[in-house]
């Protein structure tokens, strides 16, 4: 009696073993099924995404703005690169619009006003070109336009900034940070490398009343990292703009600017800033860059007088053949800047035909 016992017992544990089975399938089922909901969710969310840029404007809240930007983190990982790029540009036109402010002359003699009186804060942060926060004058902010007043108070929210450029302006701008957060993370790794790198480099202006605000060891290291990217992704996205970089700072390592001159005659017993002549004379040895020969040429330049030059380095460059008969009649010396220029194959980063800027954001920005 007690053996059938048993076995009816059994039995009633795996049938009821069995009839528990199809319910677990049911909800797996069902598990399996709630991430494809919340997939179509998303794509009906990032499909609105353009029309959700492009009614951001100059009147819209930060709260919009904050909006989107939640919404395009979202959607980067579900499209494809072709995608990312057109948001990636849409972006940028959209904070554009955003930090539009009023540009009628009323309103820019008070923010040029209001912006002297943050350089007269000493409660400021010491290094104005990196701090995100900048306050002026209560008294002047009063006066500001609208939009003047609402961009400013809301300065680091939303990744807005009010950078100071130099000769006491400052300018709205989206914070390099941006991109970073926003879209490197779903980039391929080569987009990846040249955002990250030009954000690093956008935190500081590299421009100051016709000044460099850096110094030749980073001009240097700047060249070196954009020669090296190009060597690494040969066919990167963003393979222009990165072979625009290496030729400014190839430029401004040999020549600097204005302000900031390497030289003035580029000549024996003559002038030289020491800490280019430094850079220069470093970089001249190194065995991993072509920037070395550059940089050797730089120095049998200017080691060599003046009346030997053109004939030892056989320069001809357009100014040249422009100048020849003035320089016959007149018995001046040629330019030895337009001859370090062309013999050292350096192309000035503000003559080209389609300028872009890409020292404010993570990205190069056509002008």
């Amino acid at each position: 009696m007690m053996r059938i016992f048993n076995i009816c017992l059994l039995c009633t544990v795996f049938i009821t073993g069995c009839q528990k089975t199809p319910q677990n399938a049911i909800e797996n089922e069902q598990q399996q099924k709630q991430p494809s909901v919340k997939s179509k969710s998303t794509n009906h969310e990032c499909q609105s995404l353009s029309q959700n840029i492009e009614k951001i404007g100059r009147s819209s809240t930060v709260e919009s703005l904050t909006q989107v930007n939640t919404q395009l983190k979202k959607c980067m990982t579900q499209a494809d690169n072709t995608q990312q790029l057109k948001w990636l540009d849409d972006s940028t036109k959209m904070y554009k619009r955003f930090l539009d402010a009023d540009i009628d002359e009323k309103s820019l003699d008070a923010l040029s006003e209001y912006s002297y009186s943050i350089l007269d804060n000493e409660n400021n942060h010491p290094d104005r070109r990196t701090s995100t926060i900048q306050v002026g004058s209560q008294e002047l902010f009063k006066k500001l336009a609208k939009r003047d007043q609402y961009l400013l108070k809301h300065q680091g929210q939303a990744y807005i900034d009010f950078q100071y450029i130099g000769e006491g302006v400052f300018e709205y701008r989206r914070q390099p940070q941006y991109i970073l957060d926003i879209f490197a993370p779903a980039f391929p790794i080569d987009q990846q490398r040249f955002v990250k790198q030009m954000a690093m480099d956008n935190q500081d202006i590299l421009y100051n009343d016709a000044a460099l605000t850096i110094s030749w060891n980073e001009l240097v290291n700047r060249a070196l990292f954009w020669e090296n990217y190009l060597k690494k992704y040969p066919n990167a996205k963003f393979k222009t703009d990165a072979q625009s970089l290496l030729d400014e700072y190839r430029y401004l390592i040999f020549l600097g600017v204005d302000n900031s001159p390497v030289s003035d005659e580029f000549a024996p017993n003559t002038w030289i800033d020491p800490d280019a002549l430094a850079a220069i004379k470093a970089l001249a040895k190194r065995t991993d860059t072509n920037l070395a020969s550059t940089a050797q040429k730089f120095l049998d330049f200017i080691a060599t007088p003046i009346e030997q030059r053109s004939e030892k380095f056989q320069i001809v460059s357009d100014s040249d053949i422009h100048e020849a008969s003035a320089t016959r009649e007149s018995h001046e010396t040629p330019n030895p800047y337009e001859q370090l220029k062309s013999l050292l194959q350096l192309s000035s980063p503000w003559e080209k035909e389609h300028q872009k800027d890409c020292h404010v954001d993570a990205i190069c920005i056509q002008i």
